[in-house]
């Protein structure tokens, strides 16, 4: 689970460098980021700096995204508020062994987040 509070997040950010595997294997890394990637991850289109560290961070790496299907949204609160801040993201190998992978985004019965498959 990535960091609430902005002063973490570069903590965060920096230990997700150190930890990426140079081996060439492929790998995957599901979680709930917390942060947006994309200004359509959010019904307000907006920007923030945490995002823009988020997409530096995932360049960087040089990350892939997998694509949602089912559904545009991966969270939603208790009044109505939506966006998509769990994510797939995997290295090049693993994009490379699974060609045309998506993610599926199935309903919420217990959460706040969705089911992603």
């Amino acid at each position: 689970y990535r960091p609430c509070e902005d002063a973490a997040r570069p903590i965060f950010w920096e230990m997700s460098r150190a930890s990426n595997f140079v081996d060439g294997r492929p790998w995957l890394m599901s979680k709930d980021f917390n942060v947006s990637l994309h200004t359509e991850d959010r019904p307000d289109g907006r920007c923030d700096g945490a995002m823009l560290d988020f997409h530096q961070t995932i360049q960087e790496l040089e990350l892939m995204d997998l694509p949602l299907s089912g559904a545009r949204f991966t969270w939603r609160n208790g009044h109505g508020a939506t966006s998509s801040i769990d994510r797939f993201l995997c290295n090049v190998g693993m994009a490379e062994a699974f060609h045309g992978a998506d993610v599926w985004v199935c309903d919420r019965p217990f959460s706040n987040h969705t089911l992603l498959l």
